[in-house]
């Protein structure tokens, strides 16, 4: 890859609106603005000053973090109604909380409100248990967020002036369970 690129996958993508649909999961709750916001400071920073922005962040199979679904798993957990994805024949690695290793990682997923995945299975009657495309899925449980959106800020993955919306986004989606019971996540709220 040429010097001057910087690839990054960001860790559990964001649908518009966070529904079941025709899958098992809600959509992914994460919210991912920010990091893009800050991709683009980085990035005006390198053209214009030339500070360099931070390294590439995607999973590969040189450093161990693109597995084989073989491999993948070995080590998703066995939690209720989440059905081993068929289609893709890699995926991301994944930490005992069931969240990709690789990539940039939104604060409610460094220190998680619950596993969001990069993939969700189709719900019964809907080709049950098929890839639903990568529109993710949310499995919930409680966590911190403040120390993980100053860790993105410390590497430069997060604007200083978006912690605190990281940490009201957290508050307001401790349990997601729709867009109307989370309204910090919606696009409208810039998260």
């Amino acid at each position: 890859m040429a010097g001057n690129a910087r690839p990054s996958h960001v860790a559990s993508p964001t649908p518009e609106t966070p529904t079941k649909g025709i899958c098992n999961h809600l959509g992914n709750v994460v919210a991912t603005s920010a990091l893009f916001r800050a991709v683009l400071d980085a990035l005006d920073a390198w053209v214009s000053e030339g500070f360099e922005p931070p390294p590439s962040a995607v999973p590969t199979v040189a450093d161990g973090t693109l597995v084989s679904v073989e491999e993948w798993a070995k080590q998703f957990p066995a939690v209720p109604s989440a059905l081993r994805p068929y289609g893709p024949s890699e995926l991301s690695l994944v930490d005992r909380s069931v969240n990709e290793t690789a990539g940039v990682h939104a604060p409610m997923v460094t220190a998680p409100l619950g596993t969001y995945t990069g993939w969700n299975t189709r719900a019964p009657g809907q080709v049950h248990g098929a890839l639903n495309e990568f529109t993710g899925s949310t499995l919930p449980f409680a966590a911190r967020i403040r120390a993980a959106a100053e860790d993105l800020v410390a590497r430069r993955r997060l604007l200083d002036e978006d912690v605190e919306r990281a940490v009201t986004a957290a508050a307001d989606c401790s349990v997601p369970a729709t867009a109307s019971t989370c309204p910090s996540c919606t696009p409208e709220r810039g998260w």
